[in-house]
């Protein structure tokens, strides 16, 4: 990934943004969405989800890895074809428990990602989208040192003061290959889904 790469995210990502009438948006509502990703890969963590999980949603469904998930799911992420695998109520945050369930392979097509993984990319796929609209310089890539997710949305948050937009994406980077997630397959699959989302992405805005 180098200055290219990042260069035709950006642009691809206005283009869909104009496509789906999500523009023009200003800087400050473009970093007010990159924080939201943030506390959204942070919420992830905070789940109980692994870091560097992706997992698929199509029509109300996850898929998994392994055998058993090991955390808390809602109803809705356990149903196929009208037919809801047997849950228990867990009293500790109001969800319902999976105690058997059926992976599955997500069908063609683009399925909604979710986690870590995918809540990241959106952040560089904003901050790429911010330096082609409003031209806040470019991609920087720095060394930097190790970081949980809190550190690393704390130094996002103060670049983003700065509108260091390519400061950020080298933050995320080095916390992807800090903690061996697969950013730029993640931009990817982002990348694809979002083309495939409703005008708006469904909402009034």
């Amino acid at each position: 990934m180098n200055q290219e790469y990042f260069q035709e995210i950006g642009r691809k990502a206005h283009e869909n943004d104009l496509d789906k009438g999500l523009r023009p948006a200003t800087d400050q509502a473009v970093t007010l969405g990159i924080i939201s990703e943030l506390f959204e890969a942070l919420s992830e963590k905070q789940a109980g989800h692994p870091i560097n999980e992706t997992r698929y949603l199509d029509n109300g469904w996850f898929s998994f890895g392994g055998t058993k998930p090991p955390y808390d799911l809602p109803i809705l992420a356990i149903k196929k074809s009208g037919e809801i695998i047997q849950t228990s109520w867990s009293p500790v945050n109001g969800n319902n428990v999976i105690e058997y369930w059926k992976p599955f392979t997500p069908p063609t097509g683009n399925p909604k990602p979710e986690g870590v993984p995918t809540e990241l990319a959106d952040v560089v796929i904003l901050c790429c989208g911010a330096i082609h609209s409003y031209g806040y310089g470019g991609f920087i890539r720095c060394e930097h040192p190790n970081m949980d997710i809190e550190t690393l949305s704390i130094e996002c948050c103060s670049a983003l003061q700065r509108r260091s937009f390519g400061y950020v994406i080298s933050l995320v980077l080095s916390y992807c290959e800090q903690n061996e997630i697969d950013i730029e397959t993640a931009i990817a699959e982002k990348m694809a889904y979002n083309l495939t989302r409703e005008f708006k992405h469904g909402k009034v805005i």
